[in-house]
């Protein structure tokens, strides 16, 4: 097999949801266009069919999980990840494109997450580093922080096994 044009980048979450919000807008543009749109066309393109069915399934439910507010990348705007990673390059926290992407990605909000996705953190960052990269976090997305540092709800703890806090 021969590469024909290499990929150098890899994408973060929010790159994904628009590409494959892209991708469904251009499905949904060709389905409009058929003369019988959903139906299928014979019986030598009902592979084809199907594995764009399947295709078009799968993508839904990835999309459905990167639009979930508490752990996909809803409130993610192109602006705020520019300004994340800019920040981080300017700020002297020496992390790895790696390492930037999982913050990107994971949008931690406290100290310890920040732990486990910077290797040797505790010999890198110094405290005080470690507090202004949860801020830079925080700031990616400032909706779902909120939302994380709400205490939950009875119904919430009910609905998940808790005991009835009230």
């Amino acid at each position: 097999m021969r590469v024909v044009e290499p990929c150098d980048a890899v994408l973060c979450n929010y790159e994904v949801m628009q590409l494959l919000d892209e991708q469904a807008a251009a499905r949904a543009r060709a389905e409009e266009a058929l003369p019988l749109p959903g139906a299928r066309r014979g019986a030598s393109s009902s592979i084809s069919w199907a594995s764009e069915q399947n295709a078009a399934v799968i993508s839904e439910q990835v999309l459905t999980y990167l639009r979930n507010p508490d752990y996909g990348c809803a409130g993610q705007t192109r602006e705020r990840i520019d300004a994340f990673v800019g920040a981080v390059a300017a700020g002297g926290f020496r992390l790895t494109r790696s390492e930037i992407l999982a913050l990107v990605n994971t949008q931690p909000t406290s100290i310890v997450e920040i732990h486990l996705i910077v290797d040797d953190c505790e010999v890198r960052l110094t405290p005080e580093m470690c507090e202004r990269l949860r801020q830079l976090c925080v700031a990616l997305n400032p909706e779902r922080a909120q939302r994380a540092s709400m205490p939950p709800t009875t119904a919430t703890a009910s609905a998940a096994g808790g005991a009835d806090v009230s």
